[in-house]
């Protein structure tokens, strides 16, 4: 919650010291520092079959995060769009002069408050938050998660405020979803945490043919969610192998 406060609260002195376009052309320009594959590596990590993918990572140890995405997505994605229709905020390619600015990808026109990407990640980031162990792993999510929503200013598919208040929005329905979740018991037989996983599953094995828009950073990717359909399913042989000692 504080998280989102403070993202909230550095959107409102964007605007109010530059305008709605404030620090765009800085903080893209940064961006060309670094190979255009590695933003579009890290822009695809808050895509959403992506983001669902990643929780292969932690879902087998805290089954109640699945519960919690699947609830998430709905009012995320209804809050994004629904502000995107409305606001109808033109993107950096329709604003700025083309060639004005450092592109990666598909040159992008409207819609552009606020950055579903950046909520996508800020949902995934507040289940990886309330199950991290010490102030250091918190620490590396948020940087992780600040980095994915800054990729977005970079590939120039977004303004700086976009982001932040995209990745607000997502902080805050992934708290809410997460107490909902827990509070009433979602998904809580084994049953219906089996069916539930048809989705991240779903999101893993369709990954290959799945067009994010950032075809350099695809197999990078597709890679690190191999990883983590491994590490899933290597916990699970352990827990077999447990019960059949057992």
């Amino acid at each position: 919650m504080t998280l989102s406060g403070l993202l909230f609260a550095f959107a409102l002195g964007l605007w109010l010291m530059g305008g709605y376009h404030s620090s765009f052309t800085t903080i893209n320009s940064l961006g060309s520092i670094f190979p255009d594959s590695l933003w579009s590596s890290i822009t695809l990590l808050g895509d959403t079959q992506v983001a669902i993918a990643l929780l292969l990572f932690v879902v087998y140890v805290h089954p109640k995060l699945l519960s919690a995405t699947i609830i998430a997505i709905i009012p995320t994605t209804l809050i994004t769009h629904s502000m995107k229709a409305f606001f109808s905020m033109e993107r950096p390619g329709s604003a700025l002069p083309e060639g004005s600015f450092h592109l990666i990808g598909k040159l992008l026109h409207s819609n552009s408050f606020p950055s579903g990407h950046s909520a996508t990640a800020g949902v995934i980031a507040t289940f990886f938050l309330v199950i991290a162990k010490n102030t250091q792993q918190r620490l590396a999510i948020v940087c992780v998660l600040l980095l994915i929503m800054f990729s977005r200013v970079m590939v120039g598919a977004h303004w700086p405020i976009d982001v932040l208040v995209g990745g607000a929005i997502g902080l805050l329905c992934g708290l809410t979803c997460y107490k909902l979740a827990k509070h009433y018991h979602f998904c809580k037989s084994a049953l219906s945490q089996w069916i539930a996983m048809i989705i991240p599953l779903y999101c893993v094995f369709t990954l290959p043919f799945h067009n994010g828009g950032y075809p350099q950073g695809h197999f990078e990717v597709t890679l690190i969610i191999a990883i983590a359909l491994l590490f899933y399913l290597n916990q699970l042989r352990n827990q077999w192998l447990i019960n059949k000692r057992y």
